[in-house]
């Protein structure tokens, strides 16, 4: 796996508010993989994304963190739904910051996978999140199932 490889955006995700190259008004992030496996990112912050004077908003660093576990599934052909997704801020990002966000694999089992990723900013992390993933066409059939 090169560093090089930018990560292939299946068709159906091309308008993605955080990775998608065709949203106007998106965030376009860029991931490529990196040595481990998994997928990486740089992001310069603004401050039309901040909450309190000069401090990244809560939801966007969530977004952001959820885009890096998906892109590294789709770097390993996988395309799947977020089920849950558990996030740990540990600093405030400076809404003027330049931060790298890092996806990864951690583990895969019929058709469930379980991700990590972060934010960091220079040599901190700022944040970081673990997320279970259902693969798309497992989550469409069970949706399509009856409850009882």
């Amino acid at each position: 796996m090169s560093i090089d490889n930018a990560v292939q955006t299946p068709p159906n995700h091309r308008e993605c508010l955080i990775c998608g190259e065709h949203n106007p008004l998106g965030l376009h992030l860029n991931f490529k993989a990196n040595e481990t496996g998994g997928v990486q990112a740089t992001f310069q912050c603004n401050r039309y994304l901040q909450s309190y004077d000069g401090i990244l908003h809560g939801g966007a660093i969530a977004a952001m963190l959820d885009a890096a576990m998906t892109n590294c599934l789709f770097y390993h052909s996988v395309e799947a739904v977020t089920v849950s997704m558990e996030i740990r801020y540990l600093a405030s990002v400076p809404s003027d910051s330049e931060i790298r966000i890092v996806g990864e694999l951690d583990s895969a089992n019929n058709g469930l996978f379980n991700t990590s990723a972060t934010i960091s900013h220079g040599q901190t992390t700022m944040a970081r999140a673990s997320a279970m993933f259902m693969d798309k066409k497992i989550a469409s059939q069970m949706q399509k199932t009856p409850s009882l």
